[in-house]
């Protein structure tokens, strides 16, 4: 299965920036020929991840980043590792 980067995402652990994050992805999704559908699901697990990294992160007791890689591969497009 190949696998090219599309983006890369750095932002901080808040919930404040999880919205751009969703931007991203769906914006790429959308590109893509993603149907609505599956930007409503993909926005809905990108904000499950997220808000867990974040409690992860909160969890450390200092300030955090996440970094989201978007990539597509030749199965289908999937989109971060956080």
């Amino acid at each position: 299965m190949a696998k090219r980067n599309l983006a890369e995402l750095k932002i901080p652990a808040t919930p404040a920036f999880i919205p751009v994050a969703k931007r991203v992805a769906t914006t790429l999704g959308g590109q893509l020929g993603f149907s609505l559908v599956d930007l409503d699901e993909l926005s809905i697990a990108l904000t499950q991840a997220c808000d867990s990294a974040i409690a992860a992160a909160n969890d450390l007791g200092s300030p955090a980043d996440l970094k989201l890689t978007y990539f597509a591969t030749t199965a289908r497009w999937w989109s971060t590792s956080i």
